[in-house]
């Protein structure tokens, strides 16, 4: 069973590696039934939450499709109007990004990477085998048998997304709010913006404190004939190297391939895109009570209304790790005149150093967006993170605007791009 611990561990390991946050569990969760959903996975557009137990649960919205697309769900939110977004100008598909066999793996070792060896073909099939190992103490891994394809939006469909993101995200907060089965949180909710997709994986979280230790395992690839993948072990043990039995491991892998999943690579390893949280209180004003309960309660003075949203909520579980939240929380915190602030897996990336595992800490993650970035908030109280090198701003400009918590922050109409 898939625990808080392991994900949160997972995510500070394979962040940097794979290129955004690494759900632990990469088959995406339906709540809400879409007849394409188990065919195509994970899409640029989708609306997910980052679900407690490591998996992507789908809300039954992708604003890149109308409404009465067969992936939208039928209960879409009042004035729905979709972005369409073009193939090959907002967005690209590259279906080959990971070759056959490619291993995504991170250790807190010298190298902070496995050692990846090519092996003989196995005698009863002759497949294609790789070894790989660690002397680290502990390290995470998601290997793609059967290599893998990305989806990313250009700069032109990041633009049109986010825009969408900061407009829209309390809408889609009160929507998903009211669908009982799923369990929304602040900051939890994700436009999927690209992703790292495959057919097969097989993913490893482990830990040991014996001295000189050492991880190996092989990793064999199914023969695929025709259109279906053979169902097989995939990794093991090295025969030629023991694994201490003092790691505690943790291991999933995907379940067999179809013809349509080796076409269409389901399975989300990894996602980018804009994780939207909105202000304190207008999300407590969202939470319970609901149905007629709500309608009194807004007809109330505020003076009046129970105090019941002003109060923090103690009985939500705390929320999976995720790096993007603890700078949404500092944007909230540094300007009042924010109501939705969004915050791209792109930016967290770009302020990480080469081979820096695990992630460092959320102060100092906050200490680098400070020094490159910008708050740019538009009029309706929608913000989002400039690099201070498209702003041109004054010096006194920037003394004014220069807050108590050293975050500057700029009206969208005051500010001028480069």
């Amino acid at each position: 069973m898939i625990t808080k611990p392991f994900q949160d561990e997972y995510t500070r390991l394979l962040y940097s590696k794979a290129r955004g946050y690494p759900p632990l569990d990469p088959e995406t969760l339906q709540p809400h039934p879409s007849p394409t959903w188990p065919l195509e996975g994970a899409q640029i557009g989708d609306l997910v939450l980052l679900d407690l137990s490591g998996a992507l649960l789908y809300v039954g919205i992708n604003v890149t499709k109308g409404a009465d697309d067969p992936r939208n769900w039928q209960h879409l939110p009042k004035d729905y109007k979709p972005c369409p977004l073009e193939l090959g100008i907002d967005y690209t598909i590259n279906p080959s990004q990971f070759p056959s066999p490619t291993i995504i793996g991170a250790t807190t070792g010298p190298t902070n990477e496995f050692e990846v060896h090519p092996m003989a073909p196995t005698e009863d099939g002759g497949r294609e085998r790789v070894k790989f190992s660690t002397h680290a103490s502990n390290g995470a891994f998601c290997a793609l048998p059967l290599g893998g394809s990305s989806q990313d939006c250009t700069l032109s469909g990041l633009a049109k997304l986010r825009r969408l993101a900061m407009t829209h995200g309390a809408t889609w907060y009160y929507h998903v709010m009211n669908l009982d089965s799923l369990e929304l949180q602040n900051g939890n909710l994700t436009l999927i913006t690209g992703c790292e997709k495959t057919s097969y994986f097989v993913l490893g979280l482990f830990e040991t404190k014996i001295q000189n230790p050492c991880f190996t395992k092989t990793l064999t690839v199914p023969k695929v004939v025709g259109d279906v993948a053979e169902r097989i072990k995939m990794v093991e043990d090295c025969p030629s190297e023991s694994t201490p039995l003092s790691f505690d491991p943790y291991f999933q892998s995907g379940r067999p391939d179809t013809a349509s999943r080796l076409n269409n690579q389901p399975s989300c390893v990894a996602l980018r895109g804009f994780h939207i949280s909105l202000k304190a209180s207008i999300y407590n004003d969202m939470r319970d009570p609901r149905g007629i309960r709500q309608s009194i309660w807004h007809a109330l003075p505020s003076f009046l209304r129970p105090p019941t949203r002003s109060w923090p909520v103690f009985d939500e579980a705390k929320p999976t790790y995720q790096p993007c939240a603890a700078i949404n929380n500092l944007i909230h915190s540094s300007n009042r005149r924010v109501k939705t602030a969004v915050v791209h897996d792109k930016e967290i990336l770009s302020i990480l150093r080469k081979d820096e595992l695990p992630l460092p800490s959320d102060a100092e993650l906050a200490r680098r967006m400070i020094t490159r970035y910008v708050i740019s908030v538009d009029k309706a109280g929608g913000a989002f993170l400039q690099d201070k090198s498209d702003v041109k701003l004054s010096r006194w400009a920037k003394l004014r605007l220069l807050n108590w918590r050293g975050f500057l922050s700029v009206r969208q109409e005051d500010s001028v791009l480069e």
